[in-house]
């Protein structure tokens, strides 16, 4: 008894921890000191999902956008029939539907992440 209790002085003086005498003792112990490191890895995995769910809504907002712009384009079109300004409407469209593939061809090569 007297001999645990100077251990336990001798290591409190030292900066040392006493030793646990219980195993639930040492995994509190265990638990306490990994907890910040845990803590530290599971901000770090939430930041880069919250990175990753930006970058696809930057992706499906640049889609929506063309998205709108070829029904623009088809209503220009619809518009312009028969009349001088036709060949234009169908640049503007084809122009639309040009951009809405390559924003939907990124979004198809971004989604492996």
């Amino acid at each position: 008894m007297r001999t645990e209790r100077q251990l336990a002085t001798a290591a409190g003086l030292a900066g040392l921890l006493p030793p646990a005498a219980l195993a639930s003792d040492r995994a509190a112990r265990i638990a306490s000191d990994i907890a910040p490191a845990i803590a530290a890895a599971i901000a770090a995995e939430i930041d880069m999902l919250r990175q990753l769910r930006a970058a696809r809504e930057r992706e499906e907002q640049r889609i929506f956008e063309a998205c709108r712009s070829v029904g623009l384009a088809v209503d220009r079109l619809e518009q312009a029939r028969f009349t001088a300004a036709e060949p234009a409407a169908r640049r503007g469209l084809e122009q639309a539907a040009k951009t809405l593939r390559r924003a939907i061809q990124a979004k198809d090569v971004h989604a492996t992440r």
